[in-house]
């Protein structure tokens, strides 16, 4: 049993709750892009460097859900329970449909390929947006943007500046807010959505004062808070990787330490279940509330 603590200075010390931390696969490469998938009744996640997809369950262990994922990174389902998947190495956004067979949803912009799809998420009218940092890419300093593909496949800016390595996105909600972690800069951005799912320029910082690279995120589907997977490059700092949360008007709230470097996470099969990346492993978080 953990505490939510504070881990670094630039905070007052915040207990928050008991959480209960597990460990349920070891031994990958690099996981990231954790989603719950209800009709599995587990989470399907990537391994980036092994270019697969996994599906863990409490009932049957982890196993392999796509054999070649084109380094698949992050991953959502849309409305209608189909598997959305960045994948850096080929560039593009993608689709699983039901029977098994891929849809690309995006592979350019303007002419140009994108560079190296990070993270994605889905609109309460069927867009899709997607972060698309430079990483690996040389030159492209200046094209790092958030995109949307609308509901009829058009691919648009979905904000119109470029970056400095957006990565972590995830929608509210109530779909009216997009949150996008800037993880470099160290902050988190929210943008009002409108109702046909374009995206308004007027960003609120939300998560500030973290000296920490910003990964993936997740937003608590009943409080609205945040969930920022967040890692340090100091290997002698290990408590420093993990969960931070803020609230939704960026209060900070605490922290949940995660071994290993914390890259992504998702809420599970209720409000109080958490399912962690880090390093090679995949964690279960258990909220419970302080006596």
């Amino acid at each position: 049993m953990y505490k939510i603590l504070c881990g670094i200075c630039l905070f007052a010390q915040v207990v928050v709750a008991e959480v209960k931390v597990e460990k349920l696969v070891e031994g990958l490469q690099f996981t990231e892009g954790p989603v719950w998938v209800p009709e599995r009744g587990g989470v399907i996640f990537s391994d980036i460097r092994a270019a697969k997809l996994y599906l863990w369950t409490e009932k049957t262990g982890l196993e392999i859900f796509r054999e070649e994922s084109g380094r698949g990174n992050g991953n959502v389902l849309d409305g209608e329970g189909r598997l959305i998947t960045c994948e850096g190495a080929k560039r593009r956004v993608t689709r699983m449909e039901k029977e098994g067979s891929i849809t690309v949803l995006a592979d350019g912009f303007a002419g140009e390929p994108l560079n190296n799809p990070n993270d994605v998420t889905v609109g309460r009218e069927g867009s899709v947006y997607f972060t698309d940092p430079d990483f690996g890419r040389r030159g492209r300093e200046d094209f790092q943007f958030v995109y949307r593909v609308k509901p009829d496949g058009e691919v648009v800016k979905a904000l119109p500046e470029s970056f400095n390595k957006p990565n972590g996105i995830a929608m509210s909600r109530d779909g009216e807010t997009l949150y996008v972690n800037v993880g470099m800069d160290h902050w988190t951005l929210a943008f009002p959505v409108n109702a046909d799912g374009s995206v308004e320029n007027r960003p609120q910082r939300v998560a500030e004062g973290i000296d920490k690279v910003l990964d993936g995120l997740a937003v608590h589907p009943l409080s609205g808070d945040l969930y920022l997977a967040v890692f340090t490059n100091n290997r002698n700092l290990p408590d420093e990787q993990g969960i931070q949360i803020f609230s939704a008007k960026g209060k900070y709230q605490g922290m949940i330490p995660i071994p290993g470097h914390t890259t992504n996470v998702c809420f599970g099969e209720d409000e109080n279940t958490l399912y962690v990346t880090s390093g090679g492993s995949l964690f279960r978080v258990s909220l419970m509330a302080a006596e």
